[in-house]
């Protein structure tokens, strides 16, 4: 059931970002963003459960991290990645806030990274 979810996560967030680079919608990139933070809110949730387990024998908790939190954080990292590079030339009035929110959320993203490992 994950597969196909990540699966039509990751089209549906290659074909939004295709289309708002191509196009220069900056409040399309603000809402893709907003789509991403949602979702590693969620993957920090998992996190963050790893994180409160990690004492016991059988960490279970650790699961949803490898399973759900991990797959979540490489895809929306490279695809942050991907448009902090489509669109570093661009000026004009969204783009900063554009340029911070995906800065930000690869940096969540990757403590996020950090604390499950350190707790699985």
């Amino acid at each position: 059931m994950l597969i196909p979810l990540l699966t039509l996560f990751l089209v549906a967030s290659i074909v939004w970002l295709a289309i708002a680079v191509q196009g220069r919608k900056e409040t399309a990139l603000l809402a893709l963003n907003g789509c991403w933070w949602l979702g590693a809110l969620i993957s920090a949730y998992f996190v963050w459960f790893a994180w409160q387990e990690r004492a016991y024998s059988e960490n279970w908790a650790a699961i949803g991290f490898l399973f759900c939190s991990i797959p979540y954080i490489l895809i929306a990292g490279a695809m942050a990645s991907v448009e902090l590079f489509c669109i570093r030339n661009w000026q004009g009035g969204k783009t900063r806030p554009i340029k911070w929110t995906a800065a930000g959320l690869i940096v969540f993203l990757l403590s996020q990274m950090i604390a499950g490992i350190i707790s699985a």
